[in-house]
């Protein structure tokens, strides 16, 4: 295989699930057709390292195009944030019997993600905070005690 051109897209920070699509050519440059099998691997190095994270299916080609979820198998093989949080990370993609291919892709964020990574408000869940802040200010230390005072005129 010569040539893997791929894209990963999160829609939500939940569920943990990776839309990824690629086309896949043959030595001569002719896509592949017909059902091959993938295994994805999320791997902890560019070139070596350890797998973190894999998953193998059936996947139809059409002139060398694929569309995949990765992580849909929720319970049995889910794709959870302890894995993605290894940053940086590269998908391994390997198909039929063959070696896997090179180089790996660097996985990268969606301009989206960068948004969830700031909580904008916080509804029916808890918070895990060393330090609470108003308008720069400190008003709750580390232990939890209120340390702060608000004009509230």
């Amino acid at each position: 295989m010569l040539l893997l051109l791929g894209s990963f897209s999160t829609a939500h920070a939940v569920p943990l699930q990776l839309n990824h699509q690629g086309r896949l050519l043959d030595a001569d440059g002719v896509g592949l057709s017909g059902q091959h099998q993938l295994q994805f691997r999320i791997m902890d190095d560019p070139d070596y390292g350890s797998s973190l994270w894999e998953e193998t299916m059936n996947v139809q080609f059409i002139n060398g195009y694929y569309s995949v979820i990765l992580g849909a198998d929720e319970g049995g093989n889910p794709l959870d944030e302890m894995v993605l949080a290894e940053y940086p990370l590269w998908l391994e993609l390997t198909v039929d019997s063959s070696d896997p291919m090179s180089p790996r892709h660097r996985l990268t964020s969606v301009p989206y993600a960068h948004i969830a990574g700031v909580a904008e408000a916080v509804e029916g869940g808890s918070v895990n905070a060393s330090e609470v802040m108003i308008n720069g200010d400190q008003v709750i230390d580390q232990n939890g005690n209120w340390i702060g005072t608000i004009d509230w005129a």
